[in-house]
């Protein structure tokens, strides 16, 4: 959720399941994630993924470590990342297959 220019994690809940499949439904935004997320992304897509979260109990949000894996290419959220506390661990070789390209990974991560 943004808030006040700011990003703002809280739980899930079912009435997200549109949204998520309006944001997620993008096919800018497949090229730029893992082939984990499905496209076209719909909302069933949506309601199964916030099913899945609530069940693992990730919603908790307790965490010590997050951490992210960006495209060789994705400038822009390299620098969002960093701009909010991200910092960069490093970058792991042609570690991605995406559209028929291997690309490198730049992995982030934030600590508590």
């Amino acid at each position: 959720m943004l808030q006040n220019e700011k990003i703002i994690l809280r739980p899930l809940n079912g009435n997200d399941s549109t949204e998520l499949a309006r944001l997620a439904n993008n096919k800018k935004i497949w090229d730029n994630v893992r082939d984990f997320l499905p496209f076209p992304y719909t909302i069933d897509d949506g309601i199964s993924f916030i099913n899945m979260v609530k069940e693992e109990r990730f919603y908790q949000l307790d965490y010590v470590r997050i951490h992210t894996g960006v495209f060789e290419y994705n400038i822009g959220s390299m620098k969002v990342l960093e701009k909010n506390g991200y910092k960069k661990d490093g970058v792991f070789e042609k570690a991605i297959l995406k559209n028929g390209r291997i690309w490198n990974e730049h992995r982030y991560s934030k600590i508590k």
